[in-house]
C-alpha cells in the first residue's frame, strides 16, 4: 500500500489544530534523526515544553548536512 502524501492544504488545515504546536516539534525531531548522520546529542522540547522560552531544541552532530550546519 502507498503512502498517502500531504498536499499544501493538508499542511495549511493541519496547522491551524492546536495540538499541532505541539507535535511539530516532535516531526522536526525524527526529521533530524532520519536525516543527520552521528548525532551526539538531540534535544527538542514539544507539547507542554513548547510554552517555555528559549531554544526550541539542539542538535549536535558529528556532521552537518544540508538540513544542520557543520
Amino acid at each position: 500500500m502507498l503512502p498517502t502524501l500531504a498536499n499544501a492544504a493538508d499542511l495549511a488545515q493541519w496547522a491551524n489544530r492546536l495540538d499541532a504546536q505541539g507535535l511539530l516539534p516532535k516531526l522536526i525531531r525524527r526529521l533530524m534523526l532520519a536525516t543527520a548522520g552521528d548525532i551526539t546529542r538531540i534535544g527538542v522540547r514539544s507539547e507542554e515544553g513548547i510554552r517555555y522560552p528559549g531554544f526550541d531544541g539542539i542538535v549536535e552532530a558529528g556532521k552537518g548536512n544540508v538540513f544542520s550546519v557543520d
